[in-house]
């Protein structure tokens, strides 16, 4: 018995394998603009962006460790350093799209209240005095970070253990108008990063703390990218199919493709339409389709998508043709936001 499971075993291997090795497609990655969840009106076209550090909060008393279980403060004020990591990142990502303009002064630290429920007039007054020496109509105002660092130990293998280091840090970001005395957003960001470390029984006191800094650095970083996400249109990375084998016209296209020569490639696939075969008609549809968006051009593109799941209607197939309708009423969005609502 054991004997037949083994064989059994290595001939399904052999079957993935040549399977890997024949498959006529390939994934590519591609950067597409992606709409913010905020649409803010259109008098907001310039956005102070400062960094609050509250003294009445978690945060006033520095960066809790948690180290083998066991739990300390250590006190060191490390809010401007992380602060400024999340700002400047914030920062080259709205004005890369171009959808507001941001003040970001360096000098800039409020000692605001925890919560904004407990801003007073005299709070908004600092905020309006801001924004009017910065030319901005809002505030995009960091409240607070809370972070936690965790460290711990754990059994790899008989060879060694592995030390796990992780960060779970949780940002609040308002959106603020001091003019009228509004809050117009509030968000709170909960991240956690991981880093594993070789040997960590020959790790100096110095060298764990400088992967934690490291760490909380990154966290801050990923914060600000996830709040940017939110904010503002945004360029984000996916992944596209291309059929590059099957019939002649396919490879020679899928050359044209490979250099992103994509009207080159268009040219050939469309040799394919007038054959008899459905499933080559299909391929090719598909083709022009993932052409037709890498040109740009969303309508055609789901006309192609359209095509292609009528000549072979699978879940490939359907899955384009959501993600091109879902691009469509993004791009609509995403001209309310740069643009502004008509």
């Amino acid at each position: 018995m054991t004997r037949k499971i083994s064989k059994t075993g290595i001939g399904l291997l052999m079957i993935v394998v040549l399977l890997a090795g024949c498959r006529n497609y390939e994934y590519f990655t591609i950067t597409v603009l992606e709409p913010g969840e905020l649409f803010l009106p259109d008098q907001y076209q310039t956005l102070l962006l400062v960094h609050n550090t509250p003294a009445d909060s978690v945060a006033g008393r520095g960066t809790l460790y948690n180290i083998f279980d066991q739990v300390y403060y250590d006190s060191t004020d490390r809010s401007g350093a992380l602060a400024a990591a999340a700002k400047n990142t914030l920062e080259e990502m709205v004005e890369m799209v171009g959808s507001f303009q941001i003040a970001n002064p360096d000098s800039i630290t409020l000692h605001l209240p925890a919560d904004a429920a407990y801003f007073t007039e005299f709070h908004l007054r600092q905020l309006r005095r801001l924004c009017n020496e910065a030319g901005a109509e809002a505030v995009v105002l960091l409240l607070s970070v809370d972070k936690i660092v965790n460290y711990n130990i754990y059994y790899e293998s008989l060879a060694s253990d592995v030390g796990e280091f992780s960060v779970v840090m949780v940002s609040k970001w308002l959106l603020i108008d001091p003019f009228i005395s509004k809050l117009i957003d509030s968000k709170t960001i909960r991240d956690t990063l991981y880093m594993t470390v070789k040997n960590p029984y020959n790790m100096t006191d110095s060298e764990s703390m400088a992967v934690s800094q490291q760490l909380l650095t990154e966290s801050a970083v990923q914060s600000a990218i996830n709040y940017g996400m939110y904010l503002s249109p945004h360029f984000a990375q996916t992944q596209r199919m291309i059929f590059q084998r099957g019939h002649r016209f396919i490879r020679r296209g899928y050359k044209e493709a490979k250099d992103s020569n994509w009207s080159g490639a268009a040219m050939w696939w469309r040799k394919v339409l007038p054959l008899p075969d459905n499933s080559l008609r299909a391929m090719a549809s598909f083709n022009l389709a993932v052409a037709n968006e890498m040109e740009g051009l969303l309508e055609p593109a789901l006309g192609w998508a359209q095509s292609s799941y009528e000549f072979f209607p699978d879940t490939l197939n359907g899955t384009y043709l959501h993600i091109l309708r879902q691009r469509i009423n993004q791009q609509k969005e995403i001209i309310i936001q740069m643009e502004g609502q008509q």
